[in-house]
């Protein structure tokens, strides 16, 4: 009974963290499909290298800047308040969608004129020979490949949406279900606001941030003379560029709240908090070699003994690259991010349980477009991004604890930082990524029945909001 009744209080969460309006999942989801579109694949590789798939990259990387910006338009017009929503997506996200999936194809069809059976002569040919022209077309958009139907996908779901808005019956920005608010309406200032500024920034400027981060890399490739062929100084000054880029970003979306952040963040923690974010990643990590281990122990000590030596520990385990050790510093301004400024506000707007789902849900949203590839599928992008947010979230609830518990952000970077010093490096033994999201989710449960941590008077939500627990809300305790 207490199963079944965990599983309704889980249910329960879920649906609690869906929009209101179920119209308002087309404008969520075209916008994140438009946004990662020109990262995918936009044409079918062919049998030869004449077809010349590298150089045609460039050509779809600027001409999909439309798209990227579109789908970060039809995300700020779903978050953020402001007047004429309907004519700002028209105005922001559509034309400009239309004008990047007309212009990507008709650099194409002069682009791939050879693949296609035209003439290269493409401007002094068109009118000539216009019926072949109009005949290559739709092999055209059938080679396009995956990325062109992604984005067409994308901006059909945010036309479909200004569709159905056409008399004004929907309401903008997106509310949750489940909504309650103990601060009154948005407004400049409300944790709604911040919220809303800061998830969309964090989603929806990421491509600033990788440029940012790449850039330092370039010129140093240029100029860097014989060191610019060492492996592990531009290892550390990508990790280096991508921390101080991000460590921008997140001053950027965190607003006027930049002193007061970084200051409850960086609260120095007990000691025993920073070990447990330590051990806890290591050995989750370890869960699977160290079954391994124990498997080839038997199987030894059946048939082996006496016959073949013992079973080498370092053929299951081993330890990251001192290297790795540069990892801390991402790791640390992500959750000065995450778990400084947007779960405390998360709590108070939303409760415990579903604010760390949702600060989950935007940690996941904010790794899509690193996570978009040429070399996505349909099926292997859907799992994909749903595999993001499901690890996300499973380890919200652990550096949630671990945050809320210590008063500091110190034990959550710690247990990120060795987490991707695990997963990002060559070892022994690696395990499934499905068992280690199953083991973080499955100690989150048990940390927060066992010892729920109960956020400061500051970060309580209404009494109505959805709980994972009974008791996890009041004042601070000790472990």
């Amino acid at each position: 009974m207490r199963l079944l009744e965990a599983l309704k209080n889980a249910g329960r969460i879920v649906r609690s963290v869906v929009p209101a309006e179920p119209e308002h999942g087309l404008l969520l989801i075209g916008s994140i499909l438009l946004f990662i579109s020109p990262r995918l694949r936009w044409w079918i590789p062919g049998p030869s290298p004449l077809w010349g798939i590298g150089r045609w990259w460039p050509y779809v990387t600027v001409l999909g800047i439309p798209l990227e910006f579109a789908g970060a338009a039809a995300a700020y017009v779903a978050l953020l308040r402001c007047e004429r929503p309907m004519r700002k997506l028209v105005l922001l996200a559509l034309l400009p969608s239309i004008a990047s999936l007309i212009a990507i194809p008709a650099v194409g069809l002069v682009y791939f004129s050879s693949e296609l059976g035209l003439s290269k002569y493409f401007l002094s040919s068109i009118f000539e020979s216009s019926e072949d022209y109009w005949r290559a077309i739709p092999q055209l958009l059938e080679n396009l490949g995956f990325g062109f139907r992604v984005a067409v996908t994308g901006f059909l779901c945010v036309a479909l949406f200004a569709f159905l808005d056409r008399h004004g019956r929907l309401t903008l920005p997106i509310r949750l279900s489940d909504y309650s608010s103990p601060t009154g309406p948005v407004g400049e200032g409300n944790d709604d606001s911040q919220i809303a500024r800061f998830s969309w920034v964090m989603v929806f400027v990421t491509p600033v941030l990788i440029f940012a981060s790449i850039v330092p890399l370039g010129v140093f490739y240029a100029v860097g003379g014989r060191f610019r062929n060492n492996v592990i100084a531009l290892i550390m000054l990508e990790r280096i560029s991508y921390a101080v880029a991000l460590f921008v970003l997140v001053l950027l979306a965190v607003g006027k709240s930049k002193k007061e952040t970084l200051r409850s963040a960086m609260t120095r923690p007990r000691l025993a908090y920073l070990g447990f974010g330590i051990l806890i990643p290591a050995a989750i990590a370890c869960v699977w070699p160290t079954v391994s281990f124990l498997r080839a122990r038997v199987e030894w000590a059946q048939q082996g003994i006496g016959r073949l030596p013992p079973p080498d520990a370092l053929d299951f385990f081993g330890l990251p690259p001192a290297t790795s050790l540069i990892l801390i510093v991402g790791a640390l301004v992500e959750e000065i991010a995450w778990r400084g400024f947007l779960q405390p506000r998360m709590i108070r707007k939303h409760g415990l349980a579903r604010g760390v789902l949702l600060v989950g849900i935007v940690w996941g949203a904010f790794h899509f477009f690193g996570d978009a590839s040429a070399a996505a599928t349909l099926g292997g992008l859907s799992i994909l991004l749903s595999r993001r947010l499901i690890e996300t979230v499973a380890q919200s609830y652990v550096l949630a604890w671990l945050t809320i518990r210590s008063r500091s952000v110190l034990p959550a970077a710690f247990a990120h930082a060795v987490f991707n010093m695990f997963v990002t490096q060559e070892l022994p033994i690696y395990s499934s990524i499905w068992l280690l999201i199953g083991l973080w989710g499955a100690l989150g449960i048990v940390l927060f029945r066992c010892f729920p941590p109960r956020p400061v008077e500051g970060e309580l939500a209404p009494p109505d909001s959805p709980q994972l627990a009974p008791g996890t809300e009041g004042s601070t305790t000790g472990l």
